[in-house]
């Protein structure tokens, strides 16, 4: 494959000068002494070594100040590398920020023939696309009115809209053109899609892993400004998230509340006797997969492991799976209560393995909240590790009814030893 986008050990740093003063009279003794001005350097880049083929769609994904912006504008020519070679073959559009390029003053449709003659399309070009371009971004009422009268989405509508229709050959869009109400994200991905199948290339910067599934054939994970990890979107994405959580909750905060698994905190609570490690989402093939078409299988698969000292060898382990839609279709409560099939924990560990043959659920994002425990699991004491707000997944496809209280009869379990 022929690569439009060529980085060879890049790196960026920018330097955060500041002095040693911390009042106007050490300030005004610093330079009679003319002590030193102290540099703090920032590290946006680091090693950067990246191809990207004509017509791929890569996905970057990372903490935020992890360098994907500076990626982004790198390759956009917005700054120069301190070290390194970057090589670019087409017209390149970044999306960077909202109403980057827009003049305040001058209305969305100036706006629109401003831009493509920045990127050398003829006016005649420019005026047979400005239909479609108004039209996508919803705004023929407004569409001779200064920008600096428009709202954030409306700037990122007409944004996206003109980045998609004036026929760049390499698009790249930062996180902030993911924000919008839920049918014009549609559109947006949808948009993506056929950018994508005829021949066009583009980087994809978004917290939103399902998303980056639906649009892109390949993944980067960047943190401190170097490629931690680069292959499929589910098997990045996934490593990504554990390492997020990890970090975030290394271990089980004390539960003091029943109610806290719902409330607003979120996190991870229990007594920490029995830990369970970060959960793993894969379709009906054995991949790691985070978007799932509407009737098609998911299975989770998590670790649990014993506390160093803990005396539940033995014991009967209850595990519940909490399905929750964040459009308000309701919660499932999926238990093991009532099932052949039991846990009794081994001091060695082992995996739960938890199945749902078919996806009867509308389209849209859902969240799962595992609670495990022995004995009754409304006694805080006996509860020992709850996930609360953490695991997500998406399901696409034709528009349908939630089922989501009829998960329970459908869904299977099984233990492995370790």
């Amino acid at each position: 494959m022929e690569s439009v986008i060529t980085l060879e050990h890049v790196d960026k740093f920018h330097p955060k000068r500041r002095t040693r003063a911390q009042s106007l009279k050490q300030l005004l003794l610093s330079r009679l002494r003319r002590r030193e001005v102290s540099v703090e350097v920032v590290t946006a880049a680091q090693d950067l070594c990246l191809e990207v083929g004509r017509g791929e769609a890569l996905g970057v994904i990372g903490a935020n100040g992890a360098g994907k912006t500076s990626l982004l504008r790198l390759i956009a020519g917005i700054t120069e590398p301190t070290h390194g070679t970057i090589r670019t073959r087409g017209r390149i559009l970044p999306l960077l920020e909202l109403g980057a390029g827009f003049h305040p003053d001058l209305s969305g449709l100036e706006n629109i023939y401003l831009q493509g003659a920045l990127l050398g399309l003829p006016r005649s070009r420019i005026r047979e696309l400005i239909p479609a371009i108004v039209g996508f971004a919803e705004l023929e009422r407004h569409i001779h009115t200064p920008v600096r009268h428009y709202s954030d989405g409306m700037y990122m509508r007409l944004g996206f809209s003109i980045s998609a229709h004036i026929e760049p050959d390499i698009l790249l869009i930062d996180e902030s053109f993911s924000v919008g109400d839920l049918e014009f994200q549609r559109k947006c991905v949808e948009k993506m899609r056929a950018f994508h199948s005829s021949g066009g290339t583009f980087l994809f910067v978004s917290h939103d892993m399902a998303s980056v599934e639906q649009v892109c054939e390949r993944v980067i994970w960047i943190d401190n400004g170097r490629i931690v990890l680069s292959g499929a979107p589910g098997e990045v994405a996934q490593a990504y998230q554990k390492a997020l959580f990890e970090r975030l909750y290394p271990h089980p905060a004390p539960l003091v509340r029943s109610d806290q698994i719902s409330g607003p905190h979120g996190g991870r609570f229990g007594s920490g006797a029995v830990v369970f490690d970060y959960m793993e989402f894969f379709d009906g093939a054995g991949r790691p997969c985070r978007s799932f078409e509407n009737g098609t299988p998911l299975e989770l698969r998590v670790r649990y492991r014993l506390a160093e000292g803990a005396a539940e060898a033995g014991k009967k382990l209850g595990c519940r799976m909490f399905v929750q839609s964040t459009r308000g279709h309701g919660t499932a409560c999926v238990t093991m209560e009532g099932r052949e099939t039991d846990i009794c924990l081994d001091r060695r560990g082992g995996q739960l393995i938890f199945r749902i043959p078919r996806l009867d659920l509308a389209p849209g994002q859902y969240g799962i909240a595992p609670l495990f425990y022995s004995g009754s699991p409304d006694d805080l004491n006996s509860v020992y590790d709850v996930h609360s707000r953490v695991y997500s997944f998406s399901v696409k496809g034709p528009d349908a009814m939630s089922q989501i209280a009829g998960l329970e009869p459908l869904c299977a379990w099984e233990v492995i030893r370790s």
